[in-house]
């Protein structure tokens, strides 16, 4: 939020504009621009990693689904003050409608495709990752390994007790697959 403006009998808010596609836009007319299995899996790997460290400042989104995540694509940037290695490139999420301002009377957003059956808001964005992976992972070739294993964090994440409680499944399954190198990219170094 840039500002915000109280203009006697209303609030306005001013929020930075991102020119992208929504993932649900991507998703049904060129799920190509996603990029290939690498891209794909850092893409999930950072909706996971971003959805986590909200819910540790415990900020759950509540209504996360692809029409609410913003596909940017990123390039190389320089390092930040910390000194943090160059972002890197490729598409990227961006996580909009965060805040929910509608009236308390008119419940909680959500949607039911991306909601388990029962949970608060954190099962309800754990879950939603699960069936938006799901549905990206679908959209790429994927090496014969990855299937099982990104199936069974999916799986880990939805019947664990408590159910839908975390995504460090599926964020482990991504760090492995993305650490085994397609078997066509894979070099032998001799010395």
């Amino acid at each position: 939020i840039l500002r915000a403006i109280w203009l006697g009998d209303a609030l306005v808010l001013v929020q930075e504009y991102i020119a992208a596609p929504t993932l649900a836009a991507v998703l049904t007319e060129q799920p190509s621009a996603l990029g290939d299995r690498s891209a794909v899996l850092s893409f999930l790997r950072v909706l996971c990693q971003t959805i986590l460290t909200l819910h540790e400042r415990q900020i759950a989104h509540g209504d996360l689904k692809p029409d609410n995540i913003l596909v940017v694509n990123a390039t190389n940037q320089e390092p930040s003050d910390e000194g943090d290695a160059a972002q890197a490139t490729g598409p990227q999420p961006v996580l909009i409608d965060l805040l929910d301002f509608s009236p308390a009377d008119d419940g909680e957003r959500r949607s039911t495709a991306y909601a388990p059956p029962s949970g608060g808001r954190f099962e309800r964005d754990c879950f939603a990752v699960t069936k938006i992976a799901e549905e990206m992972l679908t959209a790429i070739a994927l090496e014969q390994d990855d299937v099982p294993r990104l199936g069974e964090a999916v799986g880990r994440i939805r019947s664990s007790s408590p159910e839908n409680a975390t995504l460090l499944p599926l964020l482990e399954a991504i760090d492995v697959c993305l650490a085994d190198a397609p078997r066509e990219q894979r070099r032998r170094l001799t010395l």
